[in-house]
């Protein structure tokens, strides 16, 4: 059965263009491991350079945050609460006013989530009423865009491995002076169990198989959990480094635009569409998307998980972006609602014009049928 969607495989080289290269020039550069590496980098860093106690640090992180994004910073023992977002994923700015509200010492977490909420505003409000507060942008959901960036920023973090098939590669930045410290380096169980799933699906996308599906997805779920939690932040490796030299960042660019340009407008033409689904939002002309979210509403809403199998069992994944923690749920009813019923289409370089229109066929064919 063909396939669209869940992790990539082992494409090989493209071409000689470097897409480390695109944070290069934005301060003290390191490559990290994975995006929770990055973010427990800076954790750490934080820490050394003010000298105060972890627990002094209050972390604030948009609500719709998985784990892999606060566990970092519980790692290093700092505090961590949410604040609330709008309707429209951006920060929800007198939650974050009244979260800093007399905190000396604070770390505030800023997304531009999916690529369709600006959070540039909401720095330079930042900057106004909480000047104190370090701020980190991670850019994962942005990383072909630097012209999109936040300017003022004191760190910057992102997952690479999100965007192609590579072993490992995230990075961390510190925009004014230099790191304190360099990660470990050396070969880790998460490189060398992800360079064997990347091949092993390879192989099975050549020849098929539901024992070699099995066996690459058990490979990538056994590198997944040998990560730790960000407390010891390890870097990049350099083969990993060396395929970022090698990568198409135009076909990456112009093939995700297309991708999810005709992937929306295959949906909004749906009768369904605004009844039994919702797209939360448009990515602006410019921005490379990130994935297509939707929203199920009802009856569909009650049963996301359910409805996210009937798609996986017709070659179509739709990952659950994100699973959030119960309090971040008590502080954003958005993010609450956003998490518990929507689903994530991939709309990237490994795919064209028919792909999307075998999952808009297919996501259409299974709400006909009803729960």
């Amino acid at each position: 059965m063909y396939e669209i969607g869940s992790e990539f495989n082992d494409q090989g080289p493209v071409k000689e263009e470097d897409l480390f290269a695109l944070v290069s020039g934005q301060g003290d550069v390191r490559g990290l491991r994975c995006g929770r590496d990055a973010i427990g980098f800076a954790a750490a860093d934080i820490l050394t350079g003010t000298g105060a106690q972890a627990q002094d640090f209050l972390v604030l992180l948009p609500a719709l945050s998985c784990d892999s994004m606060y566990l970092p910073f519980r790692a290093h023992g700092m505090r961590v609460v949410f604040y609330a977002l709008n309707r429209d994923l951006t920060p929800d700015l007198s939650s974050l006013r009244r979260a800093l509200e007399g905190q000396d010492r604070a770390v505030v977490l800023l997304i531009d989530l999916f690529g369709m909420a600006d959070i540039r505003p909401a720095v330079r409000a930042l900057r106004t009423f909480a000047p104190q507060a370090v701020l980190i942008e991670d850019v994962t959901q942005q990383l072909p865009d630097p012209g999109a960036w936040a300017e003022d920023v004191d760190y910057r973090v992102g997952s690479i491995r999100k965007w192609l098939g590579v072993p490992d590669g995230a990075f961390a930045a510190r925009l004014k002076g230099c790191f304190a410290a360099s990660p470990e380096e050396g070969e880790t169980a998460f490189t060398t169990l992800r360079a064997r799933a990347l091949r092993q699906k390879t192989e099975y996308l050549q020849s098929g198989g539901s024992a070699l599906k099995s066996e690459f997805r058990r490979t990538f779920a056994e590198a997944e959990s040998s990560l730790d939690d960000g407390a010891c932040p390890r870097a990049m490796t350099p083969q990993s480094r060396e395929r970022l030299a090698q990568v198409d960042i135009g076909r990456i660019r112009s093939s995700r635009r297309a991708n999810y340009e005709t992937l929306r407008s295959f949906l909004t033409a749906m009768p369904a569409c605004g009844k039994l689904f919702r797209i939360p939002g448009e990515i602006p002309e410019g921005i490379t998307p990130f994935m297509l979210p939707v929203v199920l509403q009802p009856p569909f809403s009650g049963d996301r998980d359910g409805f996210e199998k009937r798609l996986a069992e017709r070659g179509i994944y739709a990952p659950v972006l994100w699973p959030i923690a119960g309090e971040a749920a008590a502080v954003c009813p958005v993010s609450a609602d956003f998490s518990a019923h929507m689903l994530a289409f991939w709309i990237d370089q490994r795919y064209g014009r028919s792909d999307m229109e075998q999952t808009a066929g297919i996501f259409a064919d299974e709400l006909e049928k009803g729960i």
